[in-house]
């Protein structure tokens, strides 16, 4: 039987809902000479992690666009990323000629971002393809890789909440904690 982790709140609800307006204040912004009704913004969410943040995001995002969902694995059941990107549903649409915005809930060692959207540049002839991730930990990265937006920085500690998950629990927390190993 799998016993409870100490986790410790690490960034309030509050704060996650009030950083996520500024994200979708500056996506509205950067693309609202860009998309319309007739080409609209081509938003993807990678689950499962980003659930809660890209429901959040697209509420605020006032701008023309479709939903699209992917899920990818680079962490297994583990504490830390294996390196290696596994696709496991891909559903997307034609994205040749589009504006595509990647939703992520965190980025580490940037593995996974560089795969997706290397992948989607290989695949199609998209106008554009951005990124937006809550949770950005550059004291963990491998590959040089800046996302467009983001919302927090955040210290080499093992998230949970707001999404994210461990062994699939903890995805319901309100807000950001974070594994407590020491106990």
């Amino acid at each position: 039987m799998q016993s409870k982790l100490n986790i410790k709140e690490y960034i309030s609800n509050t704060e996650i809902l009030s950083k996520i307006s500024g994200i979708a204040d500056k996506i509205n912004s950067d693309f609202r000479n860009s998309v319309d009704y007739s080409n609209p913004l081509y938003t993807i969410c990678i689950l499962k992690g980003a659930l809660l943040f890209y429901c959040e995001l697209i509420q605020k995002i006032t701008l023309p666009m479709v939903t699209n969902f992917i899920t990818l694995s680079s962490y297994g059941n583990d504490f830390v990323s294996s390196g290696n990107v596994k696709i496991l549903s891909d559903n997307l649409p034609d994205l040749n000629g589009k504006h595509v915005l990647v939703v992520e809930d965190l980025i580490d060692q940037g593995i996974t971002l560089d795969y997706f959207t290397k992948y989607l540049n290989e695949k199609y002839e998209t106008c554009t393809v951005k990124t937006a991730v809550l949770l950005n930990k550059k004291c963990n990265r491998k590959i040089n890789f800046t996302p467009d937006y983001f919302g927090f920085e955040v210290d080499n500690k093992f998230i949970v909440g707001f999404g994210m998950d461990y062994k699939g629990l903890y995805r319901n927390l309100n807000y950001i904690g974070y594994v407590d190993l020491e106990k």
